[in-house]
């Protein structure tokens, strides 16, 4: 059996992100594991599960662990040889060309030269990270490999929590700073709650990495609402008047109603190596209280 695998491309290496990027990834996939054992093993996976999926059958659930079942197999483990890895992950996206400024199309001439669409640049620059988006992702078609690209724009390092060495600091890291609220209180609103997690570089890839898989699929169209995927606790909870916006077939097409759901509960802990600089602990370990 072949077992897939992740790798980082050299654009983080010569920024001097690889392990930053390489541990945050690692995380990302124990997010994901542990959300599997937690519909496993837990009689109650949680309210907050039920929020953002919109029902608590246990079908439901089946198909939810289904889908972090996928990302994880198809994120597989990191690999430092290249060249056979499922997913590559960039750091900024100079390997990109700008096709087209009003719909916001640009190539990949390195991967079979995809189009990407709808990432619309800033007036005075040819970069895709010039846009708003944080990191995005985007398959490539075929059996090759990889078979999936991740790009974490600059924006989603500067945005992360911070350590006293300036690099991102995993989930985990909140725990250093005490009371909960003191985290929360922070961020400006709406981000606060469960929404103070996608400050976390983990949290972005794991993002990314539930359209690795066959379950969340591109374009990043709801089925039912016919919505662009929604970001966030308080958007995937928005109401119209007493009625949800996005139905439950919605929520549980959604990206990021897979990553809150993951990411807002106990994860095990990863092992960190101290050279690394991105926590002030040699273990991560969380378990929030949300």
């Amino acid at each position: 059996m072949t077992c897939l695998a992740f790798n980082i491309d050299e654009s983080c290496k010569n920024s001097n992100k690889l392990d930053q990027v390489v541990a945050a990834a690692k995380e990302a996939i124990n997010i994901a594991q542990n959300a599997i054992s937690r519909i496993d093993y837990s009689r109650n996976p949680g309210t907050m599960m039920l929020d953002l999926f919109g029902n608590d059958s246990p079908g439901t659930f089946e198909e939810v662990k289904k889908c972090y079942q996928d990302t994880v197999a198809k994120s597989g483990i990191y690999s430092e040889s290249g060249g056979e890895d499922n997913l590559l992950v960039y750091c900024g996206s100079a390997h990109l060309r700008l096709i087209d400024r009003t719909s916001g199309t640009y190539r990949d001439p390195l991967h079979k030269y995809v189009d990407i669409r709808g990432i619309i640049p800033a007036d005075n620059s040819d970069d895709a990270c010039s846009s708003n988006a944080e990191a995005f992702g985007y398959p490539i078609p075929g059996d090759g490999k990889p078979g999936f690209i991740v790009v974490l724009c600059q924006t989603a390092f500067d945005k992360s929590d911070m350590n006293d060495n300036n690099m991102p600091i995993l989930l985990g890291g909140w725990q250093f700073d005490g009371n909960l609220k003191n985290v929360n209180a922070k961020i400006p609103p709406p981000e606060v709650g469960v929404d103070f997690i996608k400050k976390y570089l983990s949290i972005k890839i794991l993002h990314e990495m539930m359209h690795v898989g066959d379950c969340i699929k591109l374009p990043r169209q709801l089925p039912e609402s016919k919505k662009l995927e929604q970001y966030g606790y308080h958007r995937i909870m928005e109401k119209n008047g007493d009625d949800y916006i996005l139905s439950p077939k919605d929520k549980q097409s959604n990206a990021d109603s897979y990553t809150l759901a993951a990411g807002g509960k106990c994860h095990p802990a990863i092992a960190v190596s101290s050279k690394t600089n991105i926590a002030r602990n040699s273990v991560v370990s969380t378990c929030m209280v949300l």
